[in-house]
């Protein structure tokens, strides 16, 4: 019964070390960290009664996730819809800017691609719940790993109005994520070759425009 995880090794590492704090002070589990390919870390235990659990009380199926969707138990509550969607977006959702014919990227845009059509059906309806304006589409992928063909269900937030309220309303535990909102909530854009570290620096470049709000980056990044 083997529980994982993989994230960018960079980019995610701190949420990672969120990560392993929240299951151990949730079920006093130790999850293990490796590197297994350049770019990705891996968190992984071997639990039965984790599993079990996942699985009784979430529906979780021990074995392949093609066939998922958010707990009725959490739809029903939105606090608790809120920090699914947020686990979620950390995880699996990535922040980028298009240029849209413009010079520099401005339009933002919240996208992730599952393998499970039912989770992207299942994690529409709980955006929109919400009040977001969620859209999903069916993309073909290939893995060259494996030499396999797939498809890709992938669900979207578009535009400024959705990506505000997703940092409004749910908000984020990621750096990544974080970082990248707020050098574009500051500059109005955001560059596709930023480094997490160059955002970083940015954030904390006091000759940069204030951020929203009326807190500094420094706390907005760490809040």
């Amino acid at each position: 019964y083997e529980i994982t995880y993989s994230m960018n090794a960079i980019e995610d590492l701190e949420y990672s070390k969120f990560i392993l704090k929240l299951k151990k002070d949730l079920f006093g589990i130790n999850f293990k960290t490796r590197i297994v390919r350049v770019g990705e870390i891996r968190l992984n235990t071997y639990s039965k009664t984790l599993a079990r659990f996942y699985n009784k009380i979430f529906g979780m199926p021990l074995g392949p996730k093609t066939n998922i969707v958010i707990p009725k138990i959490i739809q029903n509550n939105h606090e608790l819809l809120k920090s699914c969607l947020r686990g979620v977006i950390d995880t699996d959702f990535s922040l980028a800017f298009k240029s849209r014919g413009q010079k520099k990227n401005f339009y933002p845009v919240l996208m992730a691609s599952f393998g499970s059509k039912s989770i992207m059906e299942s994690v529409k309806r709980a955006l929109n719940a919400l009040e977001f304006t969620a859209t999903t589409y069916t993309a073909p992928k290939y893995d060259k790993r494996y030499n396999k063909s797939s498809f890709g269900y992938q669900v979207t937030l578009n535009g400024r109005k959705n990506v505000e309220l997703w940092w409004d309303s749910i908000g984020s535990r990621n750096t990544r994520l974080k970082t990248r909102y707020l050098v574009w909530k500051n500059l109005g854009h955001l560059s596709p070759h930023l480094s997490l570290k160059e955002r970083i620096e940015l954030l904390n470049n006091k000759k940069e425009k204030a951020p929203p709000a009326g807190f500094s980056a420094v706390e907005r990044l760490n809040s």
